[in-house]
């Protein structure tokens, strides 16, 4: 018997500019009986912040896990909020505009905060969608994968990937391996020119 998932959910946020499809999103979800904290509209840069540092968290400061702790995301474009929450560690936050989009980056990119442009997309789609992104595990089978399970070379790579994608972004992997450190004060253009 496979163990019970957690409970879910998800953070909801948008710039004005995608405030009409993340309140349709947020009611659709919740219509399905996931708990959404909503918190409405800012700026994109801080709505992303926002919601990134609450999924990294994995929780509220008001409740105690175990949850499957996932961010809706949305503005005119969908970019902006993906870029910047993208910039908090252990969020894999993408941009999605279809359903196989969204199947895909849950299944290889364990996509945690789902990303919408509301000029692009309309409440219907956008169902579809988080429709999509909700029913996919990660590493289940995708439209990448021909809808079949991932062999087991892409499998145990996508297993390893988890671990190795939480250390990007922490501020001892910000050096560069194996780069060349020029000698100071002189650029390694200026020393061949000497």
């Amino acid at each position: 018997m496979e163990p019970a998932k957690p409970a879910l959910r998800i953070f909801a946020a948008s710039d004005s500019y995608g405030a009409i499809l993340r309140t349709a999103m947020v009611s659709y979800l919740r219509s399905k009986g996931i708990q959404v904290e909503d918190y409405g509209e800012d700026k994109y840069y801080t709505a992303g912040e926002r919601v990134a540092k609450s999924v990294a968290a994995g929780r509220s400061a008001t409740d105690s896990p175990p949850y499957d702790t996932r961010g809706l995301l949305v503005c005119g474009t969908g970019t902006g909020v993906t870029v910047f929450a993208n910039k908090i560690p252990t969020v894999y936050a993408v941009l999605c505009d279809s359903a196989d989009v969204a199947k895909n980056a849950r299944s290889i990119n364990n996509c945690n905060v789902l990303c919408m442009g509301q000029f692009q997309t309309s409440p219907e789609k956008g169902q579809e969608i988080v429709d999509a992104w909700l029913a996919t595990d990660f590493k289940a089978p995708c439209p990448a994968s021909g809808n079949q399970p991932w062999n087991e070379e892409v499998f145990n790579f996508l297993t390893k990937s988890v671990d190795e994608m939480a250390e990007i972004g922490k501020p001892e992997s910000l050096q560069i391996s194996g780069a060349a450190k020029p000698e100071s004060g002189v650029s390694q253009e200026g020393k061949a020119a000497a």
